[in-house]
Formats: C-alpha cells, structure tokens, sequence
C-alpha cells in the first residue's frame, strides 16, 4: 500500500518497451507488490536499440539478458506486429506462450503522411 497511494489498488499496470532498463523490473516489482497483472507493450527490444549505437558489446549482451529473463513473468504482452510477436514466442528467443502474446497494430493516424518540400521547411 505504500507503493500505491489511491483509493483502490490497478488491477493492471502496463508498461511500454523500450525503455526496458530499469522500467520492466520496478514494473514487475511494483505488480506483484500490489497483486496486480502486469503487461508489456512491446514496441521493440531495448537491446537491438543497442546494437545500432556504439554502446559496449558487454552492455548490449546484459540488456539482451535482461529483457528475456523479465518477459516471462509478465502476464501478458501486447506487440505492434506480426514479426514481433513471432519473435516473442520463438523456443530460441523468448520462448513466450502464445496465449499470452497478442498483436495490436501500431499505425499513426490518417492526418499523418509525408510532408512536402514547403511543409519541411517551414517547421525546420
């Protein structure tokens, strides 16, 4: 109860991801203190993010650890595709149930598209 400081305890905290370090672990922390669920929303993996900055091979391997030893004890997981959420049952990946992995497509609204050249440099 110290955690939560409302009138009624979630039945559900949902996080998004990335950011998965420290997110997921105070996340799951926080759940199962509060006897909540606790879900994902997968929009990609912190530690492939990694892979295309120049941090460490040592801190990308940790992270890569990190997100696939935390994915299973959530409840469940929300994803933005199809390929991701083959990526989050595969035996060598995550190795998640399939119950428990649903996809939601995350597409921006039809207002939304290219700008033209004006458009560009008027805002930049």
């Amino acid at each position: 109860r110290l955690l939560f400081l409302g009138p009624e305890v979630p039945e559900v905290i949902m996080v998004q991801n990335p950011p998965a370090i420290p997110t997921l672990l105070v996340a799951w922390l926080v759940a199962r203190l509060l006897g909540s669920k606790l879900i994902i929303d997968w929009h990609n993996f912190g530690y492939t993010i990694m892979q295309t900055t120049n941090a460490p091979k040592v801190a990308t391997r940790l992270a890569f650890l990190y997100e696939h030893r935390l994915a299973p004890l959530a409840d469940s997981h929300l994803c933005v595709s199809a390929a991701m959420r083959a990526v989050l049952l595969d035996p060598d990946g995550f190795a998640l149930p399939p119950k428990d992995v649903a996809v939601f497509r995350d597409r921006p609204p039809a207002a939304f598209g290219p700008a033209d050249v004006a458009r560009v440099h008027e805002v930049w």
